[in-house]
């Protein structure tokens, strides 16, 4: 704050929400910055709708609280075209909001299949289903569970990396249930998600079936892009607009257990097709989704700005 006069822009992304506090506050002191507010996610719509937010007073002051962000914002950037509509629904300029997308990390390549790794976990000669990401509650991986435990074609694994706060309820489902064919992996490090992406046949991305998600694009649908993975989406909106457009997997209907062991099972017996899929994922989040690239776009914003100053 000391040095704050050597910079020209405040920006602030969110969730959470309450960090706007904070650009509202540089703004007001040093109203000759530019404040610009980054929505990934659209709060607090999104915490009402899993059920996160309760609390009517709390309610009420977190919409005061966003209504006031959009308002004092210098400029908006959106990470999809729907957030944008939504924003723009709520009674705001869409020359205000720009749409930048979430970019893909072209580091998580087609790795060679680690042996070590493959034989560790068992899984020579399976049809390996990845989750890679948090197990927490807006995945719904309990309906995963589920779906595994109609799966009776022997050869079908379900991996899923990462941990989260779902992971004890998850790992009791599974214990109780006697659900063999879904491993755990626990917390890894990021430089070795690539090793356990390359043991796996197709990519799974599910999210509860509630409307905000309609609006969401999961950060995995590009990195499982980028590593050449056949994607299994579990997401309605834009998200699956943009797997339709790369062809590059096919999708469930969210929360739907008969159709999600229907579609592992076609992408388990359709092996050619899925080879197709493999052949487009990178290179088309090369030509839309290159960080490099969105970040250019994110610096002309800048630039756009800090000249009409």
């Amino acid at each position: 704050l000391f040095n704050w006069k050597k910079y020209d822009i405040v920006y602030v992304t969110s969730p959470p929400l309450f960090v706007g506090i904070i650009g509202i506050n540089l703004k007001f002191f040093f109203p000759s910055s530019i404040f610009i507010f980054e929505v990934r996610d659209l709060w607090p719509d999104a915490a009402i709708e899993m059920g996160e937010l309760k609390n009517k007073a709390f309610r009420k002051f977190s919409y005061k609280l966003e209504n006031s962000l959009y308002t004092k914002a210098d400029h908006i950037v959106a990470v999809t075209n729907r957030f944008k509509s939504k924003i723009i629904e709520k009674g705001f300029n869409e020359n205000k909001i720009s749409v930048i997308r979430n970019g893909s990390d072209l580091s998580f390549q087609n790795k060679k299949i680690n042996p070590d790794l493959q034989s560790k976990h068992k899984l020579q000669n399976k049809f390996v289903v990845i989750y890679a990401g948090i197990l927490g509650i807006a995945q719904n991986l309990t309906t995963v569970l589920r779906a595994a435990q109609q799966i009776t074609d022997p050869d079908i694994v379900i991996l899923l990396v990462g941990a989260g706060p779902e992971e004890a309820k998850l790992k009791k489902i599974a214990n109780e249930q006697k659900i063999r064919n879904v491993i755990f992996t626990g917390e890894i490090s990021k430089k070795h998600v690539s090793d356990y992406l390359s043991l796996a046949d197709c990519g799974l991305i599910p999210l509860k079936n509630i409307s905000v998600f309609e609006r969401t694009i999961p950060s995995k649908l590009f990195d499982y892009m980028s590593a050449d993975l056949p994607i299994l989406l579990g997401v309605k909106g834009e998200a699956k607009e943009i797997l339709a457009q790369s062809e590059a997997g096919i999708c469930f209907k969210p929360d739907d257990i008969t159709d999600l062991v229907e579609k592992i099972t076609y992408m388990k017996n359709n092996r050619d097709e899925l080879q197709k899929m493999r052949g487009k994922g990178r290179k088309f989040v090369e030509e839309n989704f290159d960080r490099e690239k969105l970040a250019a776009k994110l610096d002309d914003v800048f630039t756009e700005l800090l000249d009409d100053e």
